[in-house]
């Protein structure tokens, strides 16, 4: 137990112990927020007029089943 306890103090820095503790941070928002918020809370009703337009939306990352037969 001592031998590993030596290895992990040798490669301890400040660099990963930051790291680690936004990890745990950044893991932990997204946690509340899937435990917290209802289903299908956030969707087409959330969003403000022209909040999308044409020139946000990347390249092929739309298909055809993302639009009705009357708008293809």
């Amino acid at each position: 137990m001592r031998g590993l306890l030596r290895i992990l103090a040798r490669r301890l820095s400040y660099a990963n112990v930051v790291a680690t503790i936004a990890l745990f941070v950044a893991l932990g928002g997204v946690s509340y927020a899937a435990v917290q918020l209802p289903r299908a809370s956030v969707g087409s009703a959330q969003l403000q007029r022209d909040a999308v337009t044409a020139e946000k939306v990347r390249d092929g990352s739309l298909s055809a089943r993302d639009f009705s037969s009357s708008e293809r």
